[in-house]
This record gives structure tokens, C-alpha cells and sequence, in this order.
């Protein structure tokens, strides 16, 4: 590819993987309502936690719209629904938000034509076991790209065509453990919070 550098000269570099951020610019009727400020990064003012807007407490954020400190995937804004549906919920029954996001973020990575692994990671740049696992394109990576061309393809191409609704349920997480004594909104938890095991909509 080719870059300008400084004096208006061209640089050149040979790649073999491309990954290309196109300039973006906020919605203006989020500018206009306040709900995105230049403090904000012009993005949605969400608690990064709860998801909940800092200052309208009726609205939620769901999404690469988020101003949070991770990096903006489909499996990030994925990881946001159970959390945004729990805490919608609990808000409607006045209890306590007791779901946190995570700042789970995944995204694949192609290594070579038939080899891929993934970039994943949480808050604070705090990786995941299987971030960027078999990154040297070897057996792993290879039986990776196989079962995402062979059957994952498959399953995200029915649910952009509207054929399924996508991801199956057992994904979203069901249930999330009341917080301790004292703590609420904007408390940090050091590590995801994942759901009980054998109950279902139990604290919602």
C-alpha cells in the first residue's frame, strides 16, 4: 500500500493482511440532544459497566454507539445484550444494576488464505486464553478457519438474511449474582460475572 508522509511524498509497503478504519462522524442528532459529547468522544456517555447514560438514566446504550474503553467488535456489542437486558429489566422492578459489562471484545484474524485466529481480550487489555492462540498458523488455526467457513459462514449469513435470529440462546447470559453489601452503580468488578448454574430469570 501507499501512504503520504511528510513533504507530500509517497511511501510505499508491501502487506499481506489489510485491515482499513474509514474516518467516521457522530450522528448529529446525538450531538444535537447532548447525548454524545466532544468529553465523550462524540459517541454514546454510557457507564462502561452498566451501559446506563451517565446523565439520562431512561436510556442505555447498546453497541459500537458506546463510548467505552474497548475495542468495537460484533462479539463486543454482542456481550452487551444480556447485560443491557438484565438491567433494563431490574431498573423497570426498582432493584439495583447487577450486571457489568466486561469490555469482552473478539474479533478474527487471518493469518494465511486458509488460517485464522482471534484477537480477544476484555477491559484493561486483560486477554483471554485463547487470545491470538496458534498466531503462527499452524493446526489450530487451520481446523479454526474450517469450522468458520464450513458452518459459522453459514449461520451469520442466515441471520443478516433474516433467517434465523441469530446466535443461539444459551450465549446470552440468563442470570447475574446480586452484588455485595454496599456496592452499586459504577462499582468495578475485577473479572466478568458470569450466570448460576440451574436457574433461570431468577434475579431479574
Amino acid at each position: 500500500y501507499q501512504r503520504r508522509v511528510h513533504g507530500g511524498q509517497r511511501e510505499s509497503r508491501p502487506f499481506s493482511n489489510l485491515y482499513a478504519l474509514p474516518p467516521t462522524r457522530p450522528h448529529n442528532f446525538l450531538v444535537d440532544s447532548g447525548l454524545a459529547t466532544k468529553e465523550s468522544n462524540y459517541l454514546l456517555d454510557v457507564d462502561p459497566y452498566t451501559l446506563q447514560h451517565r446523565r439520562y438514566k431512561n436510556i442505555w446504550g447498546l453497541g459500537d454507539v458506546n463510548n467505552v474503553p474497548t475495542t468495537k467488535t460484533f462479539w463486543g456489542g454482542f456481550h452487551q445484550l444480556h447485560v443491557v437486558r438484565n438491567n433494563v429489566l431490574r431498573t423497570a422492578h426498582g432493584q439495583s444494576l447487577n450486571a457489568h459489562y466486561s469490555g469482552y471484545s473478539k474479533s478474527p484474524l487471518y493469518l494465511k488464505q486458509a488460517n485464522m485466529t482471534y484477537v480477544v481480550h476484555y477491559y484493561n487489555q486483560r486477554t483471554s486464553f485463547i487470545n491470538l492462540l496458534d498466531s503462527r498458523g499452524g493446526i489450530i488455526s487451520g481446523l479454526r478457519y474450517m469450522w468458520w467457513t464450513s458452518r459459522q459462514k453459514k449461520e451469520f449469513l442466515d441471520f443478516y438474511l433474516r433467517k434465523s435470529w441469530g446466535p443461539p440462546f444459551y450465549k446470552v447470559k440468563r442470570i447475574f449474582r446480586e452484588l455485595p453489601e454496599g456496592a452499586g452503580e459504577g462499582s468495578r468488578p475485577d473479572t466478568p460475572v458470569y450466570p448460576m448454574a440451574g436457574k433461570l430469570l431468577g434475579t431479574v
